[in-house]
Formats: C-alpha cells, sequence, structure tokens
C-alpha cells in the first residue's frame, strides 16, 4: 500500500495542473509523459488498484484480495477506455503515439 501512495504522489505532481477526478481536457491540455507516465498510461490507476490489492491483504484471505483487486480493476478498465477516447479526440496524434509505445497499466502485459 506504500508503493501504492507513493506512485499515486508522483504521478499526481507530474500531473500538474492537469489532474482532475472528472474525465475532462483542459483547453491547453498537454500530454504528459515524464516521471511513471514514461512507463505506463495510467499510473493513478495502477496505484488504485494497488491500494486495493493491499487492502484484501490486509484482510487476510484471498476472497478479500480477489474482490478488492478484480472489482475496482473492472471499473477502472472501462474509465480507461472512456478517458482514452477523451485524449485521443483532444490531443490527436500526438496521444496515439504516445499510446502505442507504451502500456496502459502493466508494462509488456496490457
Amino acid at each position: 500500500m506504500c508503493l501504492a501512495v507513493g506512485l499515486s504522489q508522483r504521478s499526481r505532481h507530474h500531473l500538474g495542473e492537469f489532474h482532475r477526478h472528472a474525465l475532462t481536457s483542459h483547453d491547453n491540455h498537454q500530454l504528459v509523459n515524464s516521471g511513471p507516465y514514461r512507463y505506463v498510461r495510467h499510473p493513478l490507476y495502477l496505484a488504485t488498484i494497488m491500494a486495493f490489492v493491499g487492502m484484501g491483504l490486509l484482510l487476510g484471505n484471498w476472497c478479500s484480495v480477489a474482490a478488492l483487486g478484480i472489482l475496482p480493476t473492472a471499473a477502472l478498465v472501462r474509465r480507461i477506455q472512456v478517458e482514452e477516447r477523451i485524449l485521443e479526440r483532444s490531443l490527436g496524434d500526438v496521444y496515439s503515439d504516445y499510446a502505442d509505445s507504451r502500456a496502459r497499466l502493466v508494462p509488456l502485459v496490457w
């Protein structure tokens, strides 16, 4: 869970003014590809998944790990799909090229 908090803080730092809880695009939106964004497209979502899995581990049984890992991940996968459509419309080829060169959540996996 500590790794999740650290990744979340670092990701928010690199996003700076572009971090929002709502899925929106800004008029001056620019692609962020520094910090954790060098490795994956959605490190904040990865941090969220890590935190939920950590909570499941703290509860001490595999049912908790499965429930807290699978359910939030399913919701975040849908959110990622929506967010990526917004970024492609807003940033065009810049985002498409970035997306082609990085995994969404786990390098070399997805």
